[in-house]
């Protein structure tokens, strides 16, 4: 019954007027040796497999880093991965993990507000799987062939604002998530000392539901 019902889940993808038409999409993880990827349930909440259209955007989710370390940015067609405090690119040394090839039928574009990526609600088998034995020179590699740009502490493209309003907001948005307000203050005076103050003040007052729709992150549960 359940292979049925996936069958019947993954017609119904194919009829969606947003599907993904790539033949091959690729997802990055941590985890090497996978045959399937099955979906996660993440801030969006709904389970979906991630994935995106460029292989070498995948690296540079690789090793946790998330947007108080590194800003990753579509600018015209190209990924702009960008530290934000000095050396936060060089946590990707040594990170390994592997790339996966996956069968693009059943993912759909425009289901997130990230540029590139593409969901697929139904489990997906591996087609090939490309081990990365060290994701800060994959990095490398890959700004060479010209598929990302890597942005040093403090350059940065014009999408990011000079004034870091932008990693503020999304501080804020995050410390209202279930459980994580103390973490991200810890993080943001241990981080960013320079924003700490602002963080603090748009914490206390900040409309969340507005930065959410703003940055195009899911409303989740204020923490208690």
């Amino acid at each position: 019954m359940a292979a049925l019902d996936e069958r019947i889940q993954r017609r119904r993808v194919r009829r969606d007027t947003l599907q993904c038409m790539d033949s091959v999409v690729y997802h990055g993880s941590a985890i090497r040796g996978l045959t399937r990827i099955d979906p996660q349930l993440s801030t969006h909440g709904t389970g979906y497999v991630y994935a995106m259209r460029v292989p070498g955007h995948c690296i540079a989710f690789l090793g946790g880093l998330d947007d108080l370390h590194i800003a990753k940015e579509i600018v015209d067609g190209r990924l702009a991965v960008v530290e934000r405090h000095p050396e936060a690119l060089d946590r990707y040394g040594g990170v390994t993990g592997s790339v996966y090839d996956l069968p693009g039928d059943t993912f759909l574009a425009g289901q997130t507000a990230w540029e590139g990526e593409v969901v697929s609600p139904v489990p997906v088998m591996v087609l090939r799987e490309r081990k990365i034995e060290d994701a800060l020179q994959e990095l490398r590699s890959v700004e060479t062939s010209g598929d990302l740009v890597l942005y040093r502490y403090p350059e940065r493209p014009a999408q990011i604002p000079g004034d870091d309003g932008d990693l503020v907001e999304k501080a804020v948005i995050f410390a209202h998530w279930e459980g994580n307000e103390s973490s991200i203050r810890q993080r943001m005076h241990a981080l960013h000392p320079k924003l700490a103050d602002r963080f603090e003040r748009l914490l206390g007052c900040g409309d969340v539901e507005s930065l959410c729709a703003k940055h195009g992150i899911p409303i989740l549960r204020r923490s208690q």
